[in-house]
């Protein structure tokens, strides 16, 4: 939760003693304590990236001994956060990872860095389709802080994010009711 609304002091505060309880008890898999994703995000976005590497690294080899999909996924997200030049790689390929896993919330997580990253890079038009895609994925989901992130992301980069609520699932907007209006006359 502190990492979805942004308190990522708080975040690392707590995380990090999870992480020394879960090593210390050899909790391993990243599925079972997903600590090591969060902790390495959460130095990303304070700049502590000494930190970040060395978490990054502990979960990179708890991945490698995982059965699971998702600690590759996860990885691969944190390397693309602290990429300095190609980040779009990770990305590609932790979006593979995710290819086959039911966990939307998680691959949502991915969509959103690697739009931040991309608007960040100043690619802003690049950015809008993985953001858009994080944004209904979190909608759906429930997950109002994220959903408010990629919102923000999504405005940052130029585009008015219409965020889809109970009380707007079935209003068009004008683009969309001129493509309907044309696919239901042929």
């Amino acid at each position: 939760l502190e990492l979805g609304i942004g308190h990522y002091e708080a975040a690392v505060a707590i995380l990090e003693p999870t992480g020394r309880f879960s090593l210390d008890r050899g909790l391993e898999e990243p599925a079972v304590a997903p600590w090591a994703q969060e902790l390495t995000e959460a130095y990303i976005r304070l700049g502590r990236r000494g930190e970040a590497e060395a978490t990054l690294r502990v979960l990179e080899d708890q991945a490698e001994r995982s059965v699971g999909r998702l600690a590759h996924a996860a990885a691969l997200r944190c390397r693309g956060l602290l990429a300095d030049g190609d980040f779009d790689r990770y990305f590609r390929e932790a979006l593979e990872w995710h290819v086959g896993v039911p966990n939307p919330f998680e691959r949502a997580r991915t969509l959103l860095c690697y739009g931040e990253r991309l608007r960040r890079a100043r690619r802003r038009t690049e950015a809008r389709a993985p953001l858009r895609a994080a944004l209904s994925a979190f909608d759906e989901l429930g997950a109002e802080p994220w959903a408010k992130r990629a919102a923000a992301e999504l405005e940052a980069s130029g585009e008015h994010a219409r965020r889809r609520t109970p009380d707007t699932a079935d209003r068009l907007t004008p683009q969309e009711r001129q493509v309907a209006a044309l696919v239901a006359g042929g």
